[in-house]
């Protein structure tokens, strides 16, 4: 029998209530203000001096009532193709070597929205990005 858990006034099953309560470590590297009050509906990014010049950190997040990660998520830079990435279980991806400056993420998912998203790469330092992503009303049948 399945034991249910109160988090963020949502009602968890004890197999999701980690997932979605106990992410403390993960959001803290994402200091968007969307993130700590599950709202992002824009995806949102800003420098990060801690990373290396070029690298990119993000946090993909379903965009639905309750916002939780997705895994499994392409993830790539327009100037680089090629080092499509996928983001884990926890939503988290990283990108590296990307120039520094304008560029666009593209992201995308089965049964999500593609997304894609501006960027400014700094030329000292790295950058975080949060994308929430929207379910998609296309139906296979």
């Amino acid at each position: 029998m399945a034991e249910f858990h109160l988090c963020a006034n949502v009602l968890f099953t004890t197999s999701l209530l980690f997932s979605a309560c106990h992410r403390p470590s993960v959001l803290t590297l994402y200091p968007a203000p969307c993130v700590g009050t599950h709202a992002c509906a824009s995806p949102v990014a800003g420098p990060d001096s801690t990373l290396a010049s070029g690298f990119i950190r993000g946090l993909i997040l379903a965009q639905a009532w309750v916002q939780t990660p997705l895994g499994s998520v392409q993830v790539f830079a327009e100037s680089r193709p090629e080092r499509l990435v996928y983001s884990s279980k926890d939503g988290t991806f990283k990108l590296a070597q990307v120039q520094p400056g304008p560029d666009t993420l593209v992201v995308r998912m089965i049964g999500y929205l593609p997304r894609r998203v501006p960027i400014l790469v700094p030329s000292s330092g790295g950058l975080w990005v949060v994308v929430p992503l929207q379910p998609s009303d296309v139906q296979v049948r």
